[in-house]
């Protein structure tokens, strides 16, 4: 709730939906399911159209379920987490610190700015050969 007042986060979900890890667990694979047919509803739609054309209303419509979908997701994992540490103490801290050790080693994340700036030459330098 406070990062919700402070702007940081959306409102909590109520308490009284979360009732068991089950729940949690079960509204979170039908999110994970929502958020897969919105995302092949958008891939087909991006294939069919060109970059070139302006959004229309429909293609607005499209976007914006995704997005809804997505943050749907988003709440669903969070409550998942609160619910983890609220029944069986595990922090959400943890979830998030082993995510962070293996998204290094797999490169996903870059943890220095000077990296991230090597990159970006090597890429445009890369592009510029490509030409």
């Amino acid at each position: 709730m406070l990062k919700h007042l402070y702007g940081d986060a959306p409102p909590p979900t109520d308490p009284r939906l979360m009732v068991s890890l089950t729940v949690g667990l079960y509204n979170l694979i039908k999110q994970c399911e929502d958020v897969i047919e919105a995302a092949k509803e958008t891939i087909e739609w991006e294939r069919s159209r060109r970059p070139w054309q302006p959004l229309t209303e429909d293609d607005e419509r499209i976007l914006t379920h995704l997005g809804k979908q997505i943050e749907d997701l988003f709440q669903s994992g969070d409550d998942v987490h609160i619910l983890m540490d609220e029944r069986y103490g595990i922090d959400p801290v943890i979830h998030q610190k082993n995510w962070l050790i293996e998204a290094r080693a797999q490169e996903i994340v870059v943890s220095d700015p000077r990296e991230l700036m090597r990159r970006e030459r090597q890429e445009a330098l890369f592009a510029g050969t490509l030409l």
